[in-house]
């Protein structure tokens, strides 16, 4: 990995290849071991790619909007849409579950306001909120309508949307989950408005003190993080130590495309494991913590 003019370099990692009839792509992330998982939609039913082959799942259900992707086991994929209407007494549902052959399986409700939903390794699902889903909207709460499912701001539920556990309250609670990034069965979030960085592992909270405001990837290495993003600068990159108490920055530089340019506004980045993942356009970039000293 290329370090210039105090800036590190995406790598390359190839390009994404759409279904045929060339759909436009909805929703880009990274399943549980770091494959593609692709939305994508045009005139006819919606089309899942995933894993290293690409392989198309053309779904018999539309999709909900502003969807998200993942992978859960026995290849079922999970399609969450952001928004969720509490309305004559019943929550949306906005996730779905289609088999191999694009059939759907189940549907259910996670709540108003998702910002991140990945599922860990041992198949439960996660989803992180941003405001509206943490303090009522569409009918949730807000002196109107029952308490939001994501109050807490960050939920774990099982393959059949039952929730199994919930952030707990805190002097610091989340009002906003910026970042996230499952590894494993490990939940590292970065959340406003304190941006304490946190590990979920096996039910316990682990927090640090940070500085660094406004992030909105994350990426993990053994006690080093790295935080990407901030709302007027978005391509600085912040890379720190994890202390008994703090997290510590030892670098704050910039992350560019390959060739020293600027990544673009609509770029989409997730962070997964020790990876930032950049798409830009159909074309996929990647840096890794792992590779700095």
């Amino acid at each position: 990995m290329s370090a210039t003019s105090g800036s590190f370099e995406l790598r390359p990692r190839g390009a994404l290849i759409p279904p045929p009839d060339g759909p436009e792509l909805v929703s880009f992330d990274l399943d549980a071991h770091g494959e593609a998982v692709v939305l994508w939609a045009g005139d006819g039913r919606p089309v899942i790619t995933h894993g290293s082959e690409g392989e198309a799942v053309t779904l018999a259900h539309s999709a909900p909007e502003w969807p998200l992707v993942q992978l859960l086991p026995d290849d079922r994929l999970l399609v969450v849409g952001m928004r969720s209407e509490w309305r004559d007494g019943a929550g949306e549902h906005n996730a779905f579950v289609f088999g191999h052959d694009g059939s759907l399986e189940r549907s259910g409700c996670l709540g108003d306001g998702i910002e991140h939903v990945k599922v860990a390794a041992d198949g439960t699902i996660w989803v992180g909120y941003f405001d509206e889903g943490i303090f009522g909207n569409l009918g949730w709460g807000m002196g109107k309508g029952p308490e939001p499912i994501g109050h807490s701001g960050l939920v774990q539920f099982t393959r059949d949307f039952e929730l199994l556990w919930e952030f707990p309250p805190s002097d610091n609670p989340i009002d906003d989950c910026y970042a996230m990034n499952v590894i494993g069965d490990d939940v590292w979030v970065c959340c406003y408005s304190e941006f304490d960085v946190a590990l979920v592992r096996d039910g316990a909270v682990q927090r640090w003190r940070n500085d660094v405001a406004s992030a909105k990837t994350i990426a993990v290495a053994d006690d080093r993080v790295a935080l990407f993003g901030h709302w007027e600068e978005r391509d600085r990159l912040v890379i720190g130590h994890l202390s008994d108490a703090d997290l510590k920055p030892r670098a704050t530089t910039r992350l560019t495309m390959p060739n020293g340019r600027r990544i673009p506004e609509d770029a989409r980045v997730v962070g997964r494991g020790a990876e930032l993942h950049v798409l830009v356009g159909l074309e996929r970039f990647t840096w890794s913590l792992t590779d700095q000293a």
